[in-house]
């Protein structure tokens, strides 16, 4: 009997929990349960937009679009997946194919640090916010670098999506909507991609970079960085090239540091006139060497030749690019000073490039020097510095604008990858860093020099150009120069115990209306006068025949 009422009593108990059971699921979260089961056989396939395509100044393909087919495949129990088609994949009814939109790049290796790549959003990226309005979806392609980084959000649009119902199985059943997507912004750059083809071919593959600027508004005319990598390809050759000692992916114009050389006395000639330390009627008679206890400190001409230079002004100074003139004025109007005068220059600060990875350079002082090495400043670290050596670090496009402010007569302007309104751009971007019209003609008449027979900047003497398209007997156009070598020892020595150099040239034209800045570094390339000066050379020569 007791049996019999414990089974009774069990019968009742399950019972009124299968009744309260059922009233949660059918009463109170019924409307839940009816979502969620409506979700199972709805699915979501995103759409993506096309990117925006990237134009160079005169509206050449840098980056566009093809398209490719891609099967998306719903399986029971998996969330919507994309079917790789290499190997003979066979489609099923089930499947949905999307048009997919990937990106080409017809310059490949030429501008990829420039226009950079994209890639296919990673699993810890799918879903997670991307641009303002909206988030990353299975399949969406990122910028990774370059323009296609810095602008995005503006090339990415937005994306549009297609509603399936599938059964139980995953299997589609029927389309049920669709929003089309939003393709991106076009975006148009600054960048002439002749000059840029053409400052590739003239480096030759060499480790080194070329960037060229509009003196008046900063705009980026060329940026080249070499060695470079096909941006078609880096999504199958990223860790390879990752690991490459040449360092392929690195971008020398923006996020190299370098000892600028001789290139860095436009500052330290500057700095000496500014803070009137001294003015054009200051000489110095060249030693050949200067000693400082048991350093010496020579000039470029003693240590080739023996020679000296005898009475030495700034003009001369800059033309000739003695040493010692710099070690004297350095000395004279000391370290503190010469790094203010860097600093409105540009160097040892990021110059605000609209690309991502740049570097901010040193421009070291007694106190970087302390918190940084935890050593004392000698004299000997000022006569360094005053000739651009030492710690000093910048990088191709820093030295570019710092000589874009003598170009521009004292106005260094934000330096712009994009096409801009160039009114606007001036009055928001561009600043006086407080150059006398005195300092200016008398840095010019060095840097005019330095390009003209008698100067360091041999290959560029007497320069001309034809224009491209003018009768073979129209005579060639003389086109005045103004330039600055350098030649920075790197420390490193090659086979034969000769200390390495980098090669700089920085310089402008023509100089009565300056329309283009160039400077060039060849990483470990010699002197600067040899090996650097023949490739703006070229550079020049493809800007101008194409100007009549």
């Amino acid at each position: 009997m007791r049996l019999d009422l414990f089974f009774k009593l069990m019968l009742i108990f399950s019972s009124l929990i299968i009744f309260v059971r059922l009233v949660d699921v059918a009463l109170i979260r019924g409307e839940y349960f009816s979502v969620l089961a409506s979700e199972n056989k709805v699915r979501r396939i995103p759409i993506p937009a096309q990117r925006g395509i990237i134009y160079d100044r005169n509206g050449v393909y840098l980056a566009q679009n093809k398209e490719e087919v891609r099967i998306v495949r719903f399986e029971k129990g998996r969330a919507a997946r994309f079917v790789e088609t290499e190997g003979g994949v066979e489609i099923s009814k089930n499947d949905v194919i999307v048009h997919y939109p990937s990106r080409d790049y017809p310059g490949a290796s030429t501008s990829a640090h420039l226009a950079g790549f994209v890639g296919e959003a990673s699993k810890d990226e799918v879903g997670q916010k991307g641009c303002s309005r909206s988030i990353f979806n299975l399949g969406d392609s990122i910028g990774r670098l370059g323009v296609e980084l810095s602008y995005d959000c503006e090339l990415r649009g937005r994306n549009g999506e297609e509603l399936v119902e599938v059964d139980t199985k995953g299997g589609k059943v029927r389309e049920l909507g669709r929003i089309e997507p939003i393709k991106g912004q076009d975006l148009n750059l600054a960048i002439d991609i002749r000059l840029q083809e053409r400052a590739t071919r003239a480096l030759g593959g060499r480790p080194g970079s070329v960037v060229a600027l509009d003196p008046k508004t900063g705009e980026v005319l060329t940026l080249v960085s070499s060695p470079s990598f096909d941006p078609k390809e880096i999504n199958k050759n990223y860790a390879t090239l990752a690991k490459d000692k040449s360092l392929p992916l690195f971008n020398r114009a923006i996020a190299g540091s370098y000892p600028p050389g001789s290139t860095f006395k436009i500052v330290s000639s500057a700095a000496a006139l500014e803070e009137g330390t001294i003015d054009e009627n200051f000489s110095f008679t060249d030693p050949g060497v200067i000693k400082l206890g048991e350093q010496s400190f020579a000039n470029w001409l003693f240590l080739k030749r023996g020679g000296t230079e005898g009475e030495v002004n700034i003009v001369k100074a800059i033309t000739r690019s003695t040493d010692t003139f710099f070690y004297k004025i350095g000395e004279m109007v000391g370290i503190e000073k010469i790094a203010k005068w860097a600093g409105k220059f540009g160097l040892g600060k990021k110059t605000g490039i609209d690309l991502f990875g740049e570097t901010a350079g040193v421009v070291p002082t007694p106190e970087w020097k302390e918190r940084v090495r935890g050593e004392r400043w000698f004299l000997g670290n000022t006569y360094h510095v005053s000739i651009g050596q030492g710690d000093v670090g910048a990088s191709p496009l820093q030295i570019a604008v710092a000589t874009s402010a003598i170009a521009n007569n004292g106005i260094i302007c934000k330096p712009t990858v994009k096409k801009i309104d160039r009114e606007r751009w001036i009055m928001d971007s561009c600043k006086e860093i407080g150059l006398s019209e005195k300092t200016l003609d008398l840095i010019k008449q060095g840097m005019v020099g330095a390009c003209s027979p008698g100067g360091t900047a041999w290959p560029l003497f007497n320069f001309s150009v034809k224009y491209e398209h003018s009768p073979e007997s129209t005579p060639a156009k003389n086109i005045q120069l103004a330039c600055k070598t350098g030649t920075a020892e790197t420390g490193k020595k090659d086979e034969n115990g000769k200390i390495k150099t980098h090669a700089w040239l920085t310089g402008y034209a023509p100089v009565d209306d300056p329309e283009i800045v160039v400077t060039v570094l060849v990483e470990e390339g010699g002197e600067g006068s040899d090996v650097a000066a023949p490739i703006v050379k070229e550079i020049l020569e493809e800007w101008f025949s194409n100007k009549q």
